[in-house]
């Protein structure tokens, strides 16, 4: 398994330091960041990059390094690069998780400033000095109109945008990450404001079904609601349902006990996620 967990970031660097940046110029890195690629940060973030920050945390840091001046070259840090690509995979902004991670571990050989303003950057779907070579489509991929949409009306309507539920929570644990990142930078307006924004998953919370739920542009609930159903990149959630996403607040465990109503209702409604059918209904093939 370890070795598995060292297969990818892979680097991407020629023999002689040379590689393809992000801007798709050649650039001659150096030996203390070298350039590395395939960061599919939303299959890694959970997990992965957290064991590297314990058991490799120079390497962690080098990662760091390199996803920002990927961010530098081409005018935003991605969030699923492969060979200089922003393919736009996937959703989150999870460089942010990666920093505050390294961060709680003592590990600073990273540039938080310029980490913390590429990290708001991402968060506030700013695309200016976005290199010229990526296509149009491709940026509203890395940066999707759903950032600024809840920045604008506070939240994501499911009926102006797919997976709404999914980035809504993701996005909410990554302002958790950039708050602490705020905080260690020492800007407190910051950190007041992306704690507020951390929050915000509780405004996808249904008391009456006990799930997170996507919200129409009006703040109802969409109907019919199936939390065993599963529609890839139709309905409100990212590879998976209702079951799985409604508990994917890792930031703030206290407030999820708290919304379904204390510890003995919280336990009670675990266990349920371990005892319910494993059905899937829905179209989950296309």
């Amino acid at each position: 398994a370890l070795y598995h967990a060292h297969i990818a970031p892979s680097l991407f660097s020629d023999a002689d330091g040379r590689y393809r940046g992000m801007d798709l110029q050649v650039h001659h890195g150096d030996a203390a960041t070298p350039d590395y690629t395939i960061f599919s940060l939303w299959d890694t973030f959970r997990a992965l990059h957290p064991l590297y920050s314990i058991i490799a945390p120079e390497q962690n840091a080098a990662y760091l390094r390199c996803l920002l001046r990927k961010g530098h070259e081409g005018g935003m840090v991605p969030k699923w690069d492969c060979a200089a690509n922003y393919t736009g995979c996937m959703v989150g902004y999870h460089f942010a998780s990666l920093c505050a991670d390294a961060l709680a571990k003592g590990e600073k050989n990273f540039d938080v400033s310029a980490a913390y303003e590429a990290c708001v950057k991402l968060s506030r779907a700013d695309t200016s000095g976005i290199a010229a070579c990526v296509p149009r489509h491709k940026v509203r991929e890395v940066i999707p109109d759903e950032r600024r949409m809840r920045w604008r009306d506070g939240f994501i309507a499911c009926d102006s945008a797919r997976e709404s539920v999914a980035k809504a929570l993701e996005y909410a644990y990554d302002d958790w990450c950039i708050a602490r990142m705020a905080e260690a930078v020492g800007d407190t307006a910051g950190e007041r404001v992306y704690d507020e924004m951390a929050r915000s998953y509780r405004g996808y919370y249904d008391f009456k079904t006990g799930f997170m739920r996507g919200r129409k542009a009006d703040g109802s609930w969409r109907t019919p609601f199936d939390p065993f159903r599963s529609e890839h990149r139709v309905d409100d959630y990212c590879e998976g349902n209702a079951w799985q996403w409604t508990w994917f607040v890792p930031h703030d465990i206290e407030g999820l006990i708290a919304l379904m109503g204390g510890e003995r209702k919280f336990v009670r409604r675990l266990d349920e996620l371990f005892s319910a059918s494993s059905r899937l209904t829905g179209d989950i093939v296309s």
